[in-house]
């Protein structure tokens, strides 16, 4: 057995181990790996010739109690990191693992820096205070190279800013760090249900309400001298940029709109104040169209386009301007699921492209030095809090408190962040009777729920074991089981074939989103459309021969049929297509952005526009049942209220009716747009899913003060 590895450099056969940069060196390059993943090797090494239980690693590595659904996650990542050796860690069936060859220590090896202790608590201290965020906080790994000698430990303590009633979310700290502005969204007592900006002092001191009107009121940035604070009000079919005095109240409408206003809301997400007489912000001209980053002079309402992102794209959702206000960086968002960040050079003009994901970002913020970022990153299921060096290299996670940390904000020292706690079940809504009954549900998400043909499984997708995976559950009830394995991070809803053997999904893959199918009794999953481009929304053909998708491989959204015998793709729309589901003849489909369901009888026919005011509230929450006589498309909508209803549109008669306001005190909380819909037994019946717990706090991450207690 080796001793004390954590401490140490090693090798396994080709592969170079460095404990202390969480750093597998082979073939000519380098992998970082997580602080996990890294522990387990080294215990695995330090064992060498042994096996090592599940209840070994889990009582070694973990502070609490793990499934060993989280192991072998944790053994697929290991192996994955390994790549072509990855045949270096072994399964022994039933017992656990163990190393295919003994670790070397070689004193020519370039030793990473030193630490003091012994075994894993060492290597452990040492990967915790290898590298100084500068100015922000400490990290638990970095992708940089190691310094010559280890930087000082920023500590940093924990403190909940605010805990309002319902959601605060996009805080700004103001360039003196006095204060911080905000969103509140109350869910009940004054101001219930509408959001307001509130400002509290970042020291400590009540939180002042500043604004009272019934509009939403969002966005808030502070000006450079933080006396004034820009923001967006969103009222019924409108949308404008104002800004506010903080001292005395006094509004000025800058006389610019947010953005195309289109049933929900689709106004500027974020603001950023370039000086006292411009402010830079996001917005959508018009339906359809990607969000651009705009220049708005607010003396003249001058408006001057920044950003100009690909056509079939979500956009440029978000972004953070340095401090000398030269670097801008972008959230750009090819689909709801994958974003990238990139860093634009006011100066020059030149635009540089960071990441390469399949996951979800939520906000960000630079560094304190200016040559880093913070950025909200849903990669392992939940969204936590990542940081990457605008230079380049692998993104690094940072310590938070809580879980679903996003939207960060830094000045100074201090860091605030939004967390986030939800809670996602699976209903079904008894359509005659109009009641509901919870199918299952966790403390996590319990989402995108459909029923076999045969009503005997019910398929879901859920992170309660982590990343977003498909689990079934038996029809007379009993616990859920995982079908998938390995984090594919499964990305829309799970469809049935006819036959039931075989589920349709879309998944992140390396580059964008794929269509794959996943065998029922296996568990195995099949890529069936793999491309650059992104791939969702797949629908099983009636025989089952191919499967429908929605891809932007041509610049825009159209709808695709892949044959799952031979693989040939055809494309079925060519004006644009958002998602379809089979019809009697043919497919029913809608657009991007604009309301109305479409039919489409055969591949070389034309597309026909049959009702403009059916709207699904996305692109997942309708499905079709056909009865031969005619199709009955059900879908969920939102009101006015936005209150959401499952409406129905008979082909036949053309007619459509509201069946069931699905948000009630007595069942579906708040019907969880984009989830998808499943309704089946004849049509008596409606899966949905359900927010049944959402609230957002935020916290404060300071440098730890004397006296304070450890955390």
């Amino acid at each position: 057995m080796a001793a004390d590895l954590g401490n140490q450099d090693f090798r396994l056969g080709d592969v170079h181990v460095q404990p202390s940069r969480l750093v597998l060196a082979f073939g000519g390059g380098e992998r970082r790996v997580e602080p996990r993943v890294m522990e387990i090797l080294v215990l695995l090494a330090e064992h060498a010739g042994e096996t090592v239980s599940r209840d070994d690693l889990r009582s070694t590595l973990w502070d609490a109690y793990v499934s060993d659904d989280a192991i072998h996650r944790a053994i697929w990542k290991l192996r994955r990191s390994l790549d072509d050796h990855a045949d270096l860690v072994e399964t022994v069936s039933k017992r656990g693992y163990r190393l295919a060859v003994a670790p070397q220590v070689d004193a020519t090896l370039p030793t990473s820096p030193a630490a003091t202790g012994g075994g894993l608590a060492r290597y452990v201290g040492i990967a915790i205070s290898a590298v100084l965020l500068a100015a922000v906080m400490w990290v638990a790994t970095r992708d940089v190279p190691t310094p010559a000698s280890p930087p000082a430990v920023l500590d940093a303590e924990f403190l909940p800013f605010s805990s309002m009633s319902g959601y605060e979310t996009k805080p700004d700290i103001d360039t003196t760090g006095a204060n911080v502005v905000f969103a509140n969204f109350p869910k009940e007592g004054e101001g219930a249900l509408q959001w307001d900006l509130w400002i509290q002092p970042l020291g400590g001191g009540p939180a002042r309400r500043l604004t009272r009107t019934p509009a939403h009121e969002m966005s808030p940035a502070m000006s450079p001298d933080g006396k004034r604070v820009a923001f967006t009000r969103m009222m019924e079919q409108r949308c404008e940029f104002v800004v506010l005095n903080v001292a005395t109240g006094q509004e000025t409408p800058v006389g610019v709109n947010c953005g195309a206003v289109h049933g929900r809301m689709d106004c500027c997400r974020m603001i950023d104040w370039v000086d006292e007489s411009t402010v830079l912000a996001t917005r959508r001209e018009s339906v359809g169209e990607p969000v651009r980053i705009y220049e708005i002079e607010l003396a003249t309402g001058g408006v001057r386009t920044i950003t100009d992102p690909p056509a079939q794209s979500d956009g440029d959702v978000a972004f953070a301007l340095s401090s000398d206000r030269q670097q801008l960086a972008i959230v750009r968002q090819r689909t709801i699921e994958k974003g990238d960040l990139y860093v634009l050079d006011r100066r020059t003009g030149g635009l540089r492209r960071l990441t390469t994901t399949s996951y979800p970002i939520s906000g960000l913020a630079w560094g304190a030095d200016d040559r880093s970022l913070v950025f909200g990153w849903n990669r392992t299921g939940t969204s936590a809090l990542w940081q990457i060096d605008t230079a380049g290299g692998e993104p690094w996670p940072l310590r938070t408190v809580g879980m679903n940390a996003s939207g960060p904000t830094v000045r100074g020292d201090n860091l605030i962040y939004e967390e986030w706690k939800s809670e996602i079940n699976l209903w079904e809504v008894d359509l005659a009777t109009k009641a509901a009954t919870r199918l299952v549900g966790s403390t996590r998400w319990d989402w995108r729920g459909s029923w076999s043909p045969d009503g005997e499984q019910l398929a879901f997708v859920s992170n309660r074991g982590g990343d977003a995976e498909i689990w079934l559950m038996a029809g007379n009830g009993g616990s859920p089981r995982q079908l998938t394995q390995g984090g594919r991070q499964i990305a829309s809803a799970p469809v049935w074939s006819p036959d039931g053997e075989w589920l349709a999904v879309s998944i992140a893959g390396e580059t964008g989103l794929d269509i794959a199918r996943v065998e029922v009794a296996t568990g195995v999953v099949e890529s069936v459309v793999t491309d650059a481009s992104d791939e969702r929304e797949p629908q099983f053909a009636p025989d089952g021969s191919s499967i429908y998708f929605s891809s932007n491989r041509t610049g825009r959204w159209e709808i695709w049929a892949v044959e799952l015998a031979g693989r040939r793709i055809a494309r079925w729309t060519g004006d644009g297509g958002n998602s379809a589901r089979a019809a009697t003849d043919g497919i029913w489909f809608v657009r991007p952005g604009t309301p109305g369901l479409w039919h489409q009888s055969a591949i070389d026919a034309p597309a026909r526009l049959v009702d403009a005011t059916v709207e699904p509230a996305g692109p997942a929450d309708w499905t079709v049942l056909r009865d031969g006589a005619g199709d009955l498309v059900f879908y969920v909508r939102w009101d006015q209220q936005h209150s959401g209803w499952l409406s129905r549109f008979d082909s036949v008669s053309g007619s459509t009716t509201d069946l069931v306001q699905l948000e009630r005190d007595d069942g579906v909380k708040e019907v969880f747009g984009g989830a998808g819909l499943w309704v089946g037994r004849g049509g008596s019946s409606a899966v949905v899913s359900s927010v049944d717990l959402s609230h957002s706090d935020l916290w404060l991450r300071r440098p730890r003060r004397p006296n304070s207690p450890q955390q």
